[in-house]
């Protein structure tokens, strides 16, 4: 026995089944650069991985004209004028112009800052509140440790007091927010 619900979630199915059915079309499709560049997002690949995909499309002839298999080598010098290299820190010195770069209004009240280390490491991105938009990274250091100045001296960097994002992280870093003391297991310091 079917209800009127169960007919019109089957309905919806339905719909958004048509919606993906592939086409009945026999003719090949030649992706343009937007949809292939839509692909790799999706798909994730890192620089090395979309220009070997593009590669061997084209080896194939399956792209488009406008597709070259070059395009990706420098995709990073888009955004490179947007940070800087002080020391072992690399971080964003123009966070306003990094969102206008991505194609983001960029509303401090939306976005959180998320402070990430290990013991060797130190980075922050921007997280969305409603994860709409993807993480954008803020700054990242292979040999600054967590400790309170490292900290300070990264906020200070990305301009931390003018945009006040709220600030996430796992209980350690926000220990080391306010200067406190790490404690471990084996000799606890309340």
């Amino acid at each position: 026995m079917y209800s009127s619900e169960d007919s019109a979630t089957a309905s919806e199915n339905a719909d958004t089944d048509a919606q993906y059915a592939p086409t009945t079309s026999s003719e090949p499709h030649f992706p343009t650069k937007k949809e292939l560049d839509d692909l790799i997002r999706y798909l994730g690949l890192t620089k090395s991985g979309a220009e070997l995909l593009t590669s061997r499309l084209n080896e194939w002839n399956l792209l488009g004209d406008d597709c070259k298999s070059t395009a990706y080598r420098n995709r990073h010098l888009e955004f490179s004028v947007y940070f800087d290299v002080i020391k072992d820190l690399c971080y964003c010195k123009d966070v306003e112009g990094l969102f206008s770069a991505v194609g983001i209004e960029h509303d401090p009240t939306q976005w959180r800052l998320f402070i990430e280390s290990s013991i060797k490491s130190l980075k922050t991105v921007l997280l969305h509140n409603g994860n709409i938009y993807p993480s954008i990274p803020l700054a990242y250091s292979l040999q600054m440790k967590e400790d309170y100045e490292n900290v300070k001296q990264l906020l200070i960097k990305i301009s931390y007091t003018q945009f006040k994002w709220y600030v996430c992280g796992d209980f350690k870093m926000l220990g080391v927010l306010p200067g406190l003391q790490g404690g471990y297991t084996k000799y606890s310091c309340f």
